[in-house]
């Protein structure tokens, strides 16, 4: 290991011991792991020295995550997603808040990555971002409808996408005309917004792009924060 990352490995060591934390270098071996016990609910393959991506290749949306490790590569950005996955018979499945992090030297060449995760199983909501700016936005009174869909509307999702999401989910047919009704008369007036863009807008402002209803989640689903331009 050189000198910068393992520097960079004590610092977590001394300074964020309580986090569930892996390391891993170019070549994509795990160089440090905090919390062994945490990453053993995935697999007994998380040790010293593995490959990251032999220890992924087993779990859901394997494809998915490789992508998110090549898009950091190029970007060096800080990059994040939740991932619902059932694992084994002992879980109806798992929600984890996963942020991968660049570790960059003084010339910002890229040394490793720091992979940090979150269990949010139990959750009301699963907040996808810490974000100072997210205001508390229970006083805007918005249902567990109106949120799925500004969620959604937030992610890209046409209102045709949006009934097929939410009728698959919640096993019932909901037609597009409901949704853009929804939108136009109950999420534009409680957001003050006349449009799309302008409730995207608003939506980023006060954080509820960043915060997904618990009923939006799905078995075996890989979902990248939003606020994220990958």
């Amino acid at each position: 290991m050189n000198k910068y990352l393992l520097e960079y490995c004590n610092y977590v060591q001394h300074f964020k011991p309580e986090q569930n934390i892996i390391v891993i270098n170019n070549d994509f071996k795990i160089v440090y792991i905090s919390n062994h016990e945490f990453f053993l609910r995935y697999s007994d393959s998380f040790t010293l020295d593995a490959d990251i991506f032999k220890c992924l290749r087993g779990l859901p949306c394997f494809e998915l995550k490789q992508q998110i490790y090549d898009n950091l590569i190029k970007t060096k950005r800080v990059l994040g997603y939740f991932i619902a996955q059932d694992i084994d018979e002992k879980h109806e499945y798992l929600i984890d808040s996963v942020h991968l992090s660049p570790i960059l030297d003084v010339d910002k060449n890229l040394m490793g990555i720091e992979l940090e995760t979150m269990a949010m199983q139990g959750l009301p909501l699963i907040t996808l971002a810490v974000d100072s700016s997210i205001q508390n936005v229970d006083s805007i009174n918005l249902t567990e409808r109106e949120r799925e869909i500004i969620v959604l509307k937030a992610m890209g999702k046409t209102n045709l996408e949006i009934s097929s999401i939410l009728g698959t989910i919640h096993k019932k047919e909901i037609s597009q005309h409901t949704i853009a009704n929804i939108i136009k008369q109950q999420i534009y007036p409680k957001l003050d917004v006349e449009n799309k863009s302008s409730l995207i807008k608003a939506a980023h402002q006060l954080g509820l792009d960043r915060i997904i209803p618990k009923s939006l989640i799905t078995e075996n689903q890989l979902i990248l924060f939003p606020t994220l331009d990958l």
